[in-house]
């Protein structure tokens, strides 16, 4: 039944190209994407289950639910040889469910699911040689069941990572016919574990996230074979790293600030530290202003492209890392500038938006498709990447 649920899901969310913080988003929910991301020290309802489930006992009301969605919009261009192509994949939908429900005084369970990584471009119409047509989609769907209970000050929550991904590839290398083994997938579990503590005005909060191993069959090790990498990566496993962190909150009449610091675990995931991936120091801030019933948020969220000299500066026999890290999976974006407002209309009900907005990014490498031939040129590739997206959310709280 939870892959059922994940696969119709995972439909709205197929082709996605929409890669911020490496290839996770910044956050999956109206309201902690309208201030940066944050949230591992700032109760959000629901949507804390993937930030700190221990904030969820601040949910005020016997059961809370929010249904919502994204409209995710990234532009990605690619450039090698003598072809600069703009990748079709540049609009989609991106679901956010989450539920929360008092057991007891001191007892909330919640569970939500949410679109929380995706990655991929689709230059399938570009004449060849092109891009040699590469099309990649990367998706996954998180399930978060989660249990948190309150001590006086101090909250503790722990729950499942249920991860139900997607990876699809294909590209043609002069062949009549496209080569590619289709869409692979694979369901993965993991755990999140969460602390917060209030002292006065101020809340500290601290988070883990493990890693969740994802093996995705007949893609990555075929696509690397074929590329000439075999002998370099031969296993179709692509991790999603472990991933912790600390925030902070301050309360001062109507304004409520938060900052959150993350260090994600990509040059230890399986998959990822084989294509020369970094590690990621996340940096977000966040702003709400209370005016009667609205709120006005603002955020700003930073982190260098996990992308670096062993992921697009390759030389040698291995030099296709570059292309595919440039061409087939750009996680380029870096910072993000947050916005959203919030209104509630009703003792029982309320709505939040977000707007995100990731300025663009270029990197560059060098590719020699046969690297085998001494003399062959190199030739330059370049990716450009840009984003934005507006996310919407209904909130019904009894």
């Amino acid at each position: 039944m939870m892959k059922r649920i994940a696969v119709v899901l995972m439909l709205l969310m197929s082709c996605s190209v929409f890669a911020t913080n490496g290839d996770n988003m910044i956050a999956a929910g109206s309201i902690s994407r309208s201030m940066g991301g944050t949230g591992i020290a700032y109760a959000m309802g629901s949507e804390s289950l993937l930030k700190n489930p221990a904030l969820i006992t601040n949910t005020k009301t016997k059961f809370e639910l929010s249904f919502g969605g994204m409209l995710f919009k990234p532009e990605v261009i690619g450039t090698y040889k003598s072809t600069i192509a703009t990748s079709e994949a540049d609009s989609f939908v991106i679901p956010a469910v989450g539920f929360t429900y008092r057991l007891c005084e001191k007892m909330v369970f919640g569970i939500g699911a949410y679109g929380v990584s995706g990655l991929g471009v689709d230059y399938r119409d570009v004449a060849m040689p092109g891009l040699f047509k590469m099309s990649t989609s990367l998706n996954l769907m998180k399930f978060a069941p989660s249990l948190a209970y309150q001590f006086g000050n101090l909250s503790v929550g722990a729950g499942a990572a249920i991860l139900y991904g997607t990876l699809g590839m294909s590209y043609n290398l002069g062949t009549p016919d496209d080569t590619g083994r289709g869409v692979s997938d694979d369901l993965g579990f993991g755990f999140d574990l969460g602390v917060s503590y209030e002292l006065n005005n101020l809340t500290f909060g601290f988070n883990f996230q493990s890693a969740i191993e994802m093996e995705y069959k007949h893609q990555i090790a075929n696509a690397a074979s074929n590329f000439g990498l075999g002998s370099n990566i031969s296993t179709d496993l692509m991790e999603q790293p472990a991933e912790y962190g600390a925030g902070i909150a301050y309360t001062w009449n109507n304004l409520d600030m938060t900052f959150d610091y993350k260090m994600i675990m990509w040059s230890k995931a399986a998959g990822y530290k084989d294509f020369g991936w970094e590690d990621q120091n996340v940096m977000a801030l966040g702003m709400a202003y209370h005016l009667d019933q609205t709120t006005i948020r603002l955020g700003y969220n930073h982190a260098e492209t996990p992308l670096g000299a062993g992921a697009i500066a390759v030389t040698g026999n291995t030099q296709a890392i570059n292309f595919f890290n440039a061409i087939g999976f750009p996680a380029t974006s870096e910072t993000h500038y947050t916005f959203g407002v919030s209104h509630q209309f009703s003792t029982t009900f309320g709505i939040d938006m977000s707007y995100v907005l990731s300025p663009e990014t270029t990197i560059s490498g060098k590719y020699d498709m046969d690297g085998s031939l001494p003399g062959y040129p190199e030739m330059d590739i370049t990716t450009t990447h840009k984003e934005s997206s507006l996310s919407v959310a209904g909130r019904w709280a009894f």
